[in-house]
């Protein structure tokens, strides 16, 4: 068999595991707004914007596996009336996403999706800033973060063409700041975010 006859062959076969496996590649920026939950009465929080890049890779057809790398980079405000702590919390993440999905819908040039999956955020930078507090006081308070969260994220996806748009809620699973003798909180995240994205391979339909 000749060299051109194998490279032939070669880029059918791919072609064929492509088009059964059914891969796409789809990079994604988005905003977010996070707020704390599960707070102690004393307690309370604001939402914050903040933002996100990375992508997402699904291998499948009506049913896929989605596993994905983000980095997001999230703020809230935090308040304890008690210690009278009022600051902005921020912190910066690599995002680790492992989904399965189902097209709700799956046209020619449309989807309709849903995925479900848990999600662990990797903590790379972070910072507390207020005007009321003293550099002691916000060091702390930085020490206090969790290197580490889980989450369980849902969302709802339309793909049209080749652009997708993602809407979903991130729900925390891991405390946002470490129990330290300075301060006990059992404070967790929940996140909504919005995604614009490219589609890139075979993904458009599984017809």
């Amino acid at each position: 068999m000749t060299p051109k006859r194998i490279l032939l062959l070669t880029a059918t076969l791919l072609s064929s595991m492509a088009s059964f496996a059914q891969f796409a590649f789809n990079p994604q920026v988005g905003l977010s707004v996070a707020k704390l939950r599960n707070l102690e009465s004393d307690e309370s929080t604001k939402a914050r914007v903040g933002w996100h890049a990375g992508a997402d890779f699904r291998i499948g057809r009506r049913f896929y596996v989605q596993p994905g790398i983000y980095y997001w980079q999230t703020s809230t405000a935090f308040i304890n009336d008690s210690l009278k702590i009022q600051t902005d919390l921020q912190r910066s993440d690599i995002k680790l996403n492992a989904r399965i999905g189902l097209n709700l819908l799956d046209d020619e040039n449309a989807k309709i999706r849903f995925s479900i999956g848990p999600s662990y955020n990797v903590l790379i930078s972070k910072s507390a800033k207020s005007d009321d507090l003293d550099k002691v006081t916000l060091g702390e308070l930085e020490d206090n973060f969790n290197n580490g969260v889980f989450n369980f994220d849902a969302g709802l996806g339309v793909d049209f063409w080749k652009i997708s748009f993602d809407l979903g809620y991130s729900i925390g699973l891991s405390d946002a700041l470490d129990n330290t003798a300075y301060y006990k909180s059992e404070a967790r995240y929940g996140t909504f975010y919005f995604n614009v994205g490219l589609v890139i391979g075979n993904a458009t339909s599984s017809k």
